[in-house]
């Protein structure tokens, strides 16, 4: 039985077809990781596509304002698991301010 999540081939061309329009026209800045990272960590989360047809149209119906929700949500998530030290060139470089 074959998989549909982002290590299927053909997912991974949505997913770099999606980025090529978002980047495009909205988040110049945003990565194929990031993007990969939405659908395994959020969208994707609790249950994979059951057909090819399915992650294609979750890939292509995800709107500029969710993605943008998205990434903040990961960082939100990514920001859990730092420590303090983690942020320590933030507040030195502002102390020698």
């Amino acid at each position: 039985m074959t998989i549909f999540d982002t290590n299927n081939q053909s997912v991974q061309l949505a997913l770099v077809l999606k980025l090529s329009s978002v980047q495009k026209e909205t988040l110049s800045s945003l990565t194929y990781d990031e993007l990969e990272k939405i659908f395994n960590r959020l969208i994707w989360r609790r249950q994979k596509p059951k057909s090819l047809n399915e992650a294609i149209n979750d890939i292509f119906k995800l709107t500029h304002d969710e993605l943008v929700g998205f990434l903040a949500k990961l960082s939100e998530l990514e920001s859990y698991q730092k420590t303090i030290d983690d942020y320590k060139d933030v507040y030195l470089d502002h102390e020698n301010k």
